[in-house]
């Protein structure tokens, strides 16, 4: 962006999200907000569970979501 917006809300589609889960709103994040992300064409999609001490990480390949690097526990990965 160039500057802030100054609403509340912005047309903008973000390049990336990145989503902590939590046990109430783990399905709605997998389900309904990852298919939305990917109609609107956000870049990347990452899902950081800390239940399980993962991260995962999509990439946004335009036909859909493709699975990219995934890290748990300790592992160090480079995320897109």
């Amino acid at each position: 962006m160039a500057q802030m917006p100054t609403t509340l809300s912005t047309e903008v589609t973000p390049d990336s999200i990145c989503e902590v889960l939590s046990p109430s709103t783990a399905r709605h994040d997998r389900g309904i907000k990852f298919d939305h992300y990917a109609r609107l064409g956000v870049g990347y999609y990452w899902i950081v569970d800390l239940a399980r001490q993962r991260i995962e990480t999509w990439a946004n390949e335009g036909s859909g979501w493709v699975h990219g690097p995934c890290a748990e526990n300790d592992e160090t990965v480079f995320l897109p």
